[in-house]
């Protein structure tokens, strides 16, 4: 049936006592052919652990078959039989061949087992990442199913399984009003915002921020200047990539903070409660780093304690980088 195979080959490959696999190289739909080559090699890899094994990869098959043959294997994706065929020639008492589909924003692979002595299907595993740095795990997860003993499941792989840390810069502008004794003043100022936050289920990560506001604006009293330290915890939820490289995500912090006011070159330091509100887009540039684009509410009052009743509000927009770790 198929032309002839290098007569050397045959010998070594009928002399070794072991169990030999035939893995052809997986079929990519809505995937880079480098990704599913990678993904290839992550199956080969957890295969080679497998005691009493022998497996032949696409380079091993390169070596050992002639060029009709690698023809004939090309045109066999999906195909038992013709595998199971080329497979019986190399005396490969197994086969295994894969695939990875990308639907959505999610990527499935899926292995599938076959006995090259009768061209069935002994057993078909899959498994879905929804990011390709779980992709090697999900590969390894669906090969180690594989050649269980138990049933093979359906499982997904989540980016969000295990706890990440995530740290974030941003920078903008936001629209403060002071509120102090009788005196209301706003004007624009400056916002910078650094956080680091700690994914501890699924979406849900807790986080602290440290904060500084900016501005200087006149009024009836004299030119006043704002500085505004607000030192935070809350939590955030981000939500499932959508678009592929996007994400929302929406947060709520409270916490203490410092504001100090100054009017007419006398400055005044306070204590104060802070509490916001945000929500953003992150587009994201790599797997690990994420650009920002944030849109937040914010509350400073003096503590009660204090006679000297300050607020300020401030609603600000910022831009900033994320990463993942």
């Amino acid at each position: 049936m198929f032309t002839t195979i290098l007569f050397g080959a045959v010998i070594a490959a009928t002399a070794l006592d072991v169990e030999r696999i035939i893995v052809p190289d997986f079929d990519g739909h809505g995937v880079a052919a480098d990704l599913t080559d990678a993904i290839t090699d992550v199956v080969l890899t957890r295969l080679g652990k497998v005691t009493h094994t022998e497996v032949i990869s696409r380079r091993d098959l390169q070596r050992l078959l002639d060029q009709e043959t690698q023809r004939q294997l090309a045109g066999c994706v999906g195909d038992a039989e013709c595998l199971s065929d080329i497979a019986g020639v190399l005396d490969a008492q197994r086969l295994l061949s894969g695939s990875v589909a990308r639907v959505g924003n999610q990527t499935i692979i899926t292995l599938t087992l076959i006995d090259t002595k009768d061209a069935k299907v002994r057993r078909r595993v899959s498994r879905t990442a929804q990011c390709e740095d779980n992709l090697a795990r999900a590969a390894s997860e669906a090969t180690d199913a594989l050649w269980s003993d138990v049933d093979p499941i359906e499982n997904c792989v989540d980016c969000t399984e295990e706890p990440r840390w995530e740290a974030a810069v941003k920078f903008g502008n936001n629209f403060m009003t002071l509120f102090s004794d009788n005196l209301d003043v706003n004007d624009l100022g400056l916002s910078l915002d650094i956080d680091v936050g700690y994914r501890i289920w699924e979406s849900f990560a807790v986080f602290g921020a440290l904060g500084m506001r900016i501005t200087s604006v006149r009024s009836a009293e004299g030119e006043v200047n704002l500085q505004v330290m607000p030192i935070d915890v809350g939590i955030r939820y981000h939500t499932p990539r959508f678009a592929e490289d996007l994400s929302a995500y929406a947060a709520m912090a409270v916490g203490l903070g410092f504001l100090r006011t100054e009017i007419k070159n006398k400055a005044d330091f306070l204590t104060v409660f802070s509490g916001r509100a945000y929500v953003g887009i992150v587009y994201f540039l790599s797997a690990n780093v994420g650009a920002i684009f944030e849109v937040s509410y914010e509350l400073t009052s003096s503590t009660p304690e204090d006679v000297r009743e300050q607020a300020l509000n401030a609603a600000a927009i910022r831009l900033g980088l994320s990463y993942g770790f």
